[in-house]
């Protein structure tokens, strides 16, 4: 399977969904949503934006190539992490009341900047209003920790949604949400927007058979004059869909075991054909394989960023 991510596509929808009006979050947890980090170089130069990841490699691949974009890690691993962050310049998400005592007793002089989650939902990660509150007067004799802003959360379910606007109000502090569009949060937060229809899939056959009425494909007796059609190398089971539909024929799905999916239909299809099966993927297959770039029909490289596939 090939995985092609149009690189003019992405281009389109940071412009279609970036305000210019407003500083604007772009989410590149996950190696920027699996995609691989060199994607962001495009990026780099442009003033009101800044980065969300949740782990602090990612992180120092952006801060080796650009020394001042504002950068989140959302958590860290263990406390010593801390240090990196300062040394690095990069912001510290807060989600757990006890690290900020953890960080506390640190006694650390150097500056550092903090963005803290609010728990909306009383049983998710993040802070509860009261603990943001109490936080705050473990730090109003500590110059050198800046709260920068705050951070949600959303899902189907959140029952605070009131309180943390009323938060936000008396608090007057940046913020961004994740999960939920809304005009309060003063900040964008760019994520998935940003591949939207920009990342095909596509897959070769390696068979085509002529078969005959009677005759047993994938131990399925056949029942009219077809062809029967091997693909390999698809990670996802398209079984479930009954029947796959290639330009303007529509093949029978036969049977999909070890990554093959074996299919038969009217027509012939030439082996090593190019069929885009995008529309059928529903899960983030792309994790474990490299991608081809494509910029106005020719493929690219990106050299900033070492990639790592996850």
């Amino acid at each position: 399977m090939k995985v092609i991510v149009d690189v003019n596509t992405i281009r389109n929808n940071f412009k279609n969904n970036i305000n210019s009006n407003l500083f604007n979050w772009i989410d590149i947890r996950n190696n920027f949503m699996h995609t691989g980090l060199g994607l962001l170089e495009d990026f780099l130069k442009i003033d009101n934006i800044g980065f969300v990841t949740d782990n602090i490699k990612d992180a120092l691949k952006i801060r080796n190539v650009n020394s001042h974009i504002p950068i989140i890690v959302m958590g860290i691993d263990n406390i010593e992490q801390v240090y990196d962050l300062i040394m690095n310049n990069i912001i510290l998400g807060i989600n757990d009341y006890s690290l900020m005592n953890d960080i506390n007793e640190l006694g650390i002089k150097d500056d550092l900047s903090l963005f803290i989650q609010i728990d909306i939902n009383n049983y998710e990660d993040g802070i509860s209003i009261k603990n943001y509150k109490k936080l705050k007067e473990i730090l109003k004799d500590k110059e050198n920790i800046t709260i920068l802003g705050l951070y949600a959360v959303f899902n189907d379910n959140h029952n605070n949604i009131d309180d943390i606007k009323a938060l936000l109000e008396e608090e007057g502090l940046s913020s961004f949400a994740i999960g939920l569009k809304d005009k309060l949060f003063t900040d964008g937060f760019i994520s998935s927007e940003l591949l939207d229809n920009a990342i095909k899939y596509q897959v070769k056959v390696s068979k085509c058979i002529p078969l005959k009425k009677g005759d047993i494909f994938v131990n399925k007796k056949i029942k009219n004059d077809c062809y029967g059609i091997k693909i390999t190398h698809i990670y996802e089971d398209l079984s479930k869909y009954n029947k796959l539909s290639i330009e303007d024929d529509s093949y029978k799905i036969i049977k999909y075991v070890d990554n093959t999916l074996y299919l038969i239909g009217k027509n012939p299809i030439k082996i090593n054909k190019r069929i885009d099966i995008t529309k059928y993927i529903t899960s983030n297959l792309y994790i474990n394989y490299p991608f081809i770039y494509n910029l106005n029909g020719k493929i690219i490289n990106y050299t900033n960023f070492e990639q790592k596939w996850m």
